[in-house]
């Protein structure tokens, strides 16, 4: 089988955020890959079972599919909406996915993806839109002060650094840690926080909130009505507000947002249940 090495014409991403190292075209619309996709390398993905991170691996081979094909480098791309990611079976290390080209509207491109596990068993499935841009993207135009300094100890390898606050789990405030080495990699000399990574906050707070009178653990069934609206930064203050919207025997679904100076820079709405 004859792969296609991903270079930067192709992906602008970088480890520790580059999961798609080669791939092989299936069909104009098709492609596949082979994935590893947890490793110690991975210090800021606080839970295998309860992250959103399978989505990038998919939005990666399905950009990187999607590009090859173009002319000249895109200037911008990233995942705007999630229509539904949902586990078939329990999370599990995924080791192949294949993605499909849905459909195009303008620069907005659809896609699904389907997960396969280490017996070569369907796991997961995804539905979701890419935006790829040849066009300058003022988006993406970082021009950014100082950091806000806080009395707390942050870590270099930790993302989400929970501020001094009396907030309720239900709606907590976090600072973007700048040192964190995420942002080498998404993206080189234009840090710009994943989006999935926004929606493993999300899913975090909601955990922490159902959880926080027992050492039950919860882990993720199914994500949908997923939408970014703008993107975040290193050094931005945010806002993460969950609710509860349903409860069934050992799951819950959540509806969830996150602000940044007031803004909405994404919404979901999931289902986390007892694992």
């Amino acid at each position: 089988m004859s792969y296609i090495e991903v270079n930067s014409r192709i992906l602008r991403h970088k480890p520790p955020f580059l999961f798609i190292n080669r791939f092989n075209v299936l069909s104009n619309k098709e492609a596949e890959a082979n994935v590893a996709l947890y490793d110690d390398k991975l210090q800021w993905l606080e839970s295998i079972e309860c992250s959103s991170l399978p989505i990038e691996f998919a939005a990666q081979l399905f950009g990187a599919h999607y590009r090859l094909g173009q002319e000249g480098a895109a200037r911008s791309g990233y995942i705007s909406k999630v229509s539904r990611f949902e586990w078939v079976k329990n999370p599990v290390y995924i080791s192949r996915l294949i993605v499909s080209h849905e459909g195009s509207n303008g620069d907005f491109h659809d896609f699904s993806a389907t997960y396969f596990d280490k017996e070569n068993e369907v796991c997961a499935q995804l539905k979701a839109t890419l935006f790829v841009s040849y066009k300058e993207d003022s988006q993406f135009k970082i021009s950014k002060g100082p950091a806000e300094i806080l009395n707390i100890n942050v870590l270099s390898d930790e993302l989400f650094i929970n501020k001094n606050n009396d907030n309720p789990l239900n709606n907590i405030s976090v600072l973007l840690n700048e040192n964190c080495p995420v942002y080498t990699g998404h993206f080189p000399n234009n840090p710009i926080t994943p989006g999935v990574l926004l929606v493993d906050s999300m899913l975090r707070t909601a955990h922490e909130s159902i959880n926080k009178n027992s050492k039950n653990k919860f882990q993720l069934e199914a994500l949908w009505d997923v939408v970014f609206q703008n993107v975040t930064f290193p050094g931005d203050s945010l806002i993460i507000k969950t609710k509860k919207l349903e409860e069934e025997l050992n799951a819950y679904v959540f509806s969830a947002s996150i602000f940044n100076d007031g803004k909405r820079c994404v919404r979901a709405k999931f289902k986390l249940k007892k694992s």
